[in-house]
């Protein structure tokens, strides 16, 4: 199955993080694109329905910056009138571990590959003092 990934993010992060995955893999199946300050939401709504309703794909997966912003909202919005036609799944809390265990993983169900992500997520999250003294006590 065919899956593209959609970054959807405040300011320019989600163009930021896209470029540093280019340096581990092939961004080909990946979109990135922010909310810019003074941005038309409507015009950013249309620009993300667009992007997930890319008929060139069987699954899409989403990723965004924060629960409750307008980036997630509006992929939230387009996910629920569509939901029924197009198979587009969401994440909040993008990072690079997460995008790094995608950009490497060939698993074709979604909901595997959902849990993986946000696993790959999660535990690029460390506290390095703290793993340290654990380590060394």
């Amino acid at each position: 199955m065919k899956r593209k990934n959609v970054i959807i993010t405040h300011g320019n992060m989600a163009e930021g993080i896209l470029n540093s995955c280019s340096l581990f893999f092939d961004i080909t199946d990946y979109k990135a694109f922010g909310l810019q300050p003074g941005e038309d939401v409507e015009l950013f709504y249309d620009k993300v329905e667009k992007e997930l309703l890319d008929e060139n794909y069987e699954n899409i997966l989403v990723l965004t910056d924060i629960v409750g912003g307008t980036p997630y909202n509006t992929a939230t919005k387009v996910f629920l009138k569509n939901r029924e036609i197009k198979n587009i799944e969401i994440i909040t809390g993008v990072n690079l571990p997460m995008l790094l265990e995608l950009g490497f993983n060939e698993e074709d169900d979604m909901e595997k590959l959902k849990e993986k992500a946000i696993d790959a997520g999660q535990e690029g999250i460390m506290d390095l003092k703290n793993k340290l003294k654990n380590l060394y006590s």
